[in-house]
């Protein structure tokens, strides 16, 4: 099955909207509060601390592909075992930034919040978008019945 054949899916409108949104909204945020750093990292990080833009990508992306992946795979046990695998890998990423010294918590924090609004707001976008298509659609059947 494609996932354009998918209804209810529209994974470029999606992807669209979140390197519009995150990026540009991540990097407006570490413009505006030019938040050092944590001295003495097990890595090198340079730019600004706040948010972390790791846990921004990788709960956006992480949540993009659970939702993918759930809309052509659905059954309640596979999707428990990808939604816990999204969480734990969402999790990771954020929690390893922590570990490295290169973020503090609240940075990751708010990575992990501006990732699950991004993602919310593309998946409200794409749910309008499928919406007035679908009902475009049956529009057109309808006045077609009502010539035929």
């Amino acid at each position: 099955m494609d996932l354009e054949e998918h209804e209810g899916v529209d994974p470029i409108i999606e992807r669209k909207c979140a390197e519009c949104g995150a990026t540009l909204t991540e990097q407006e945020i570490k413009a505006a509060m030019d938040r050092p750093r944590p001295a003495g990292g097990l890595v090198d990080a340079s730019g600004s601390s706040f948010p972390s833009g790791h846990a921004t990508y990788a709960t956006f992306y992480v949540w993009l592909a659970v939702t993918i992946v759930m809309r052509l795979r659905p059954g309640m046990t596979r999707g428990a075992g990808v939604v816990a695998a999204g969480i734990a890998l969402t999790a990771l990423v954020g929690l390893s930034r922590v570990y490295l010294d290169v973020h503090y918590m609240s940075d990751v924090n708010a990575g992990w919040a501006l990732g699950a609004a991004s993602f919310s707001l593309c998946a409200a976008f794409a749910l309008v978008i499928s919406t007035l298509r679908q009902n475009g659609a049956r529009a057109a059947v309808g006045a077609a019945e009502d010539r035929g």
